[in-house]
Formats: C-alpha cells, sequence, structure tokens
C-alpha cells in the first residue's frame, strides 16, 4: 500500500489577508501622519506648559505672552508648528517665524456670542516668510465671523504676511451671504468652512464622498477576500471527493 504525501494548498488567504493588511496601512492617512496633541500650547514669560510632544501639531489653542524666542519654549515652537485651532500673540519679544504652519481648524461653536479671533496679535512680530505655507482655514459655524466681518485681531504686521492672511480670509468669508439680502446661503452657515476644499464642505469638515467611497472599496475588498476563501474551500472539498472516488474505484478493482 502507497504512502501518500499530504501537501497543504499554497498560502492564498493568508496572502490576500497581508495585501490587506499593506493596502490599510498605506491608504489611511492616520499612518502617514503624525499624531496630533489635544492640549493646548502655553507660554507666558519664562514658563511654558503643554509642549511635550505638541510642537508640530495640536487641534487646541497656540497662546504665548511676554515670552522670548527659545528652541525649549512655546514661543520658540512657532517654527515648528504645522496644525493648530487658534493663534494667540501677546507682548512677545524677538519674532514669532510660522513658516512651517499648513492648517487651522476653529471649532467656535462655544464662541457664537463673543467669536474669538482665529489669530489675534497684539504687540508682537512675525517673520516675512510667516504664514507662507498656510492654506487651510476651517471655522465652523461661520455665521458669528460673517456678522463681525474678520476672522483676525491683529494690530500690526509686516506687509508679507499681511496679505497672505488677508487672502486667506476673503476666500472663507465668501461663504457668507451679501449683507441686506434674503437668499438663502448655498451652504448652510452652521457647517463647517473651509479655504480648501468644494463649496459647501461638509459637517465638521470631513469629506463625506471620500468616506463613501473608502467604504465602498472595504466591502469591495471584503467580498473578494469572502469569495476567494469559498472558492478554495469547494476546490478542496472538491478534489478530496475525487481523490476518495479514485481510492474506492481502486479498491474494488483488487476484490
Amino acid at each position: 500500500m502507497r504512502a501518500r504525501l499530504k501537501t497543504s494548498s499554497p498560502p492564498v488567504v493568508t496572502t490576500i489577508i497581508l495585501l490587506f493588511g499593506i493596502i490599510w496601512i498605506h491608504t489611511i492617512p492616520t499612518f502617514a501622519q503624525f499624531q496630533c496633541c489635544n492640549t493646548p500650547v502655553f507660554g507666558i514669560e519664562d514658563d511654558s506648559c503643554g509642549t511635550a510632544g505638541c510642537l508640530d501639531c495640536t487641534t487646541s489653542e497656540f497662546i504665548v505672552k511676554k515670552q522670548p524666542v527659545d528652541a525649549g519654549n512655546a514661543f520658540g515652537a512657532s517654527g515648528t508648528l504645522q496644525s493648530a485651532s487658534r493663534i494667540v500673540l501677546e507682548d512677545n519679544p524677538g519674532q514669532a517665524r510660522f513658516q512651517k504652519l499648513k492648517s487651522l481648524f476653529l471649532n467656535a461653536s462655544d464662541y457664537k456670542l463673543f467669536p474669538e479671533p482665529l489669530i489675534r496679535i497684539r504687540n508682537s512680530e512675525v517673520a516675512d516668510n510667516a504664514f507662507s505655507l498656510l492654506t487651510n482655514i476651517t471655522i465652523f459655524p461661520l455665521e458669528p465671523y460673517c456678522q463681525k466681518g474678520t476672522i483676525f485681531d491683529i494690530d500690526n504686521m509686516k506687509k508679507k504676511p499681511w496679505d497672505r492672511l488677508r487672502k486667506l480670509e476673503k476666500k472663507l468669508l465668501s461663504f457668507c451671504p451679501p449683507k441686506n439680502s434674503e437668499s438663502q446661503d448655498k451652504c448652510p452657515l452652521s457647517r463647517s468652512h473651509s479655504t480648501s476644499g468644494p463649496a459647501c464642505p461638509e459637517k465638521n469638515g470631513f469629506p463625506f464622498m471620500a468616506i463613501a467611497i473608502t467604504s465602498l472599496f472595504w466591502t469591495i475588498l471584503f467580498g473578494i477576500i469572502h469569495a476567494t476563501m469559498f472558492i478554495i474551500r469547494k476546490t478542496k472539498e472538491s478534489t478530496s471527493e475525487t481523490s476518495n472516488n479514485k481510492t474506492g474505484n481502486a479498491e474494488k478493482s483488487k476484490a
């Protein structure tokens, strides 16, 4: 009687799962980008807090008052900061840089009656190249700022950075309805509005279409995986039945 060597089928399912994991890691932005802190960064005179791991990105405020520039303090972080909710500078010697700042995202739902400025600068100076990378300003709700007519509170600033900020402000406030107009805004002012993106961004700044496409992609991918597993299982069952039939016929012939 011959001994049959049992060989395992190729690890198709394992390979598919590994591929799925690789695609997932490279397509989800969270893995590709650094993590933001959710604590504010404060600097007052010689003291700084909230700077541990938050010098590049925070989802909260960046507030510095009466503090000189230093690599380890809050004011020094103006050179590395890439994202924040709002910025406040008051009575600071030296120059704030903000040459790497790319986005400001402000949830102003707590400031409806008294809207806080997105950027407040009093008796402080910024460098010529400040805000040169800033392209995305998002504020929701926008209505209080439409009534106020500005998103900034700046007493003095060099022409180049001021022109950059004014251009972004003009673009953002273009979503406001004309004054003394009864026409409805095509995008509700209670929604988030951004200087980068479609004319009517989705609530809280999350692109609904991108989420829908991503969900559809994963649904199709999971369907392909399950279908592949089903085909492999059926193939194995068919192979096993054929092998058993051949063995039974051989035994009958010997008998």
